[in-house]
């Protein structure tokens, strides 16, 4: 079984969130084999230890819209969505802060 084969079918089994993905999900003209969205914290935690030790290279994505800025990535095995990663934790209203996780979006912050 290749490597990446060898991703898909583990992050099936631990995540369940796995999306293949398409030409379009390329980050500057480098594709990755699939996207996987850790559904909590230490579920995250568990996946980027694991690409560590795996030799996987990753790029965190939350909405995706700012994933062409920056250096074209040399290589590029998998996308970690934070999109399962949205809530909010505090919320200090007389001191107008707020601390949220990666995968909110400005919408659902402001609602």
């Amino acid at each position: 079984m290749s490597k990446m084969k060898d991703i898909s079918v583990l992050l099936q089994s631990e995540f369940g969130d796995v999306v293949e993905l398409s030409e379009a999900a390329a980050v500057s003209g480098v594709l990755p084999e699939c996207e996987a969205a850790p559904k909590n914290e230490d579920a995250a935690h568990a996946l980027v230890t694991w690409c560590g030790k795996n030799d996987v290279a990753f790029i965190p994505v939350g909405g995706g819209t700012k994933i062409h800025i920056g250096a074209q990535p040399s290589r590029c095995d998998l996308l970690i969505s934070t999109r399962h990663l949205n809530s909010v934790l505090e919320h200090d209203e007389g001191n107008a802060t707020v601390q949220v996780q990666s995968g909110i979006s400005l919408d659902d912050l402001n609602e």
